[in-house]
């Protein structure tokens, strides 16, 4: 009985233990861990720290610095002496060899690693960038496709009410039985549509999900679809002034240069020759124990390590050039970005003036010209979907500017400051 007792026990706790590790969504499924902590509605922000945070690239490029600092752990180590024996028909000899690198060259190592620690930190800045970028672009694509299957659901809207006026006509006797079918089978393909977009929505937020590693997450996207103030992109050369201490790609590379150059350090004073000190034991049957202290170092005669001291010069030249193009590359991606975000604003706003507002008055002008006998049913079919196919216009114009403001943030270095 004690034994049955303790087994159930066990039993139980270990049942209430897993149920409490594993959760289940409504249809008795088991819910990732990750799935558990995200959020049902995040805003950009929050959706990239939530990608910086379960990115595996992320992780996998964290790694480097890892390695880095291994290399740094390696290049401050002396190294290893050397034992050495030997025996002969009237004596036996027990030595040992330390090499001594008292000219700098184990601060020059630790220095030219930390700068390599340094690279591997700037390159993780832009892989960081690159996996955000997809991220933004997602996001600004769920956000768009939320929009695109609200104004699908107002469409059906509007023509549902179309649908009203068309019947009261029918049965006053004003209009035929034709206008009834005409506008049931709009109603039918607008259904469709709200299909369609419904489906691209899904479509979308999955690949949101994917983004942030939490394959099961539906998470509805938070935001505004307003055009954005250009008060902050304005001048041109304060923003480059603030991108060339925050971009990524010139900061990995200033470190490309700075490592060159302690690499060339390095190769100068590994041409100095190592000292080395040894010590040996002998023991001779005849002369006795007695110890021998001795100091060795290589002459410098043929190879000094020219050619090493020079290739690392031709490195940092190529790290230079490349520092200057990359400068030119960033600056020239501000300018143009910048063009591409001013000239998405001014259509967004010659667009609004010149038709959204207009759009609800016309659909008011066509209601009232079907119900007067004025026009058709297809003259009021058309009018809604021209109403629909604006407000769709509209909302690529939107998108297409919050594509142009996410570069300029990329190219000026305003990405928001992630913990990952």
């Amino acid at each position: 009985m004690p034994r049955a007792l303790s087994l159930a026990l066990f039993l139980a706790l270990s049942a209430g233990m897993a149920s409490a590790q594993v959760s289940t969504d409504a249809n008795g499924q088991p819910v990732p861990v990750g799935a558990q902590t995200a959020p049902a509605s995040v805003t950009l922000n929050e959706y990239l720290q939530l990608v910086a945070r379960n990115s595996a690239q992320i992780k996998a490029d964290r790694t480097r610095i890892d390695a880095a600092r291994a290399d740094t752990t390696t290049a401050g180590t002396w190294p290893n002496p050397t034992v050495s024996a030997s025996r002969q028909r009237l004596e036996k000899d027990l030595g040992i060899q330390q090499p001594l690198p008292i000219f700098g060259q184990l601060s020059q190592r630790v220095k030219t690693a930390r700068q390599a620690e340094d690279v591997a930190a700037a390159q993780l800045e832009g892989s960081v960038q690159d996996v955000l970028g997809d991220g933004a672009a997602a996001f600004n694509e769920v956000l768009v496709a939320q929009r695109r299957l609200a104004l699908w659901q107002a469409a059906r809207d509007d023509l549902s009410g179309a649908a009203r006026i068309v019947r009261g006509q029918i049965e006053a006797g004003a209009r035929s039985q034709y206008d009834g079918a005409r506008i049931a089978l709009q109603v039918a393909q607008m259904d469709v549509q709200i299909r369609k977009a419904q489906a691209a929505l899904k479509d979308s937020v999955s690949k949101m999900a994917a983004l942030a590693s939490l394959p099961r997450w539906e998470p509805v996207a938070l935001g505004s679809l307003k055009p954005v103030e250009l008060g902050a992109y304005a001048s041109s050369d304060a923003l480059w002034e603030q991108a060339r201490s925050r971009l990524p790609a010139l900061k990995a590379a200033a470190a490309d240069l700075e490592q060159s150059r302690q690499q060339i350090a390095l190769q100068q004073r590994e041409a100095i020759p190592t000292p080395s000190l040894s010590y040996t034991r002998v023991n001779h049957r005849q002369d006795g124990r007695y110890g021998i202290v001795g100091v060795s170092v290589d002459i410098p005669l043929f190879d000094r390590k020219q050619g090493a001291i020079d290739k690392a010069r031709a490195d940092e030249m190529q790290a230079q050039y490349k520092q200057e193009a990359a400068e030119v590359a960033a600056q020239a991606e501000l300018l143009r970005s910048l063009q591409q975000l001013r000239m998405a604003n001014d259509a967004l706003e010659a667009f609004e003036s010149a038709a959204m507002s207009q759009l609800e008055q016309l659909r008011r002008m066509a209601q009232d010209s079907y119900q007067l006998g004025k026009s058709n049913v297809l003259e009021l079919i058309d009018v809604l979907d021209t109403l629909r196919e604006r407000r769709m216009d509209h909302l690529d114009l939107v998108k297409d500017m919050l594509d142009a403001e996410w570069r300029v943030r990329v190219a000026s270095g305003n990405v928001p400051q992630l913990q990952h």
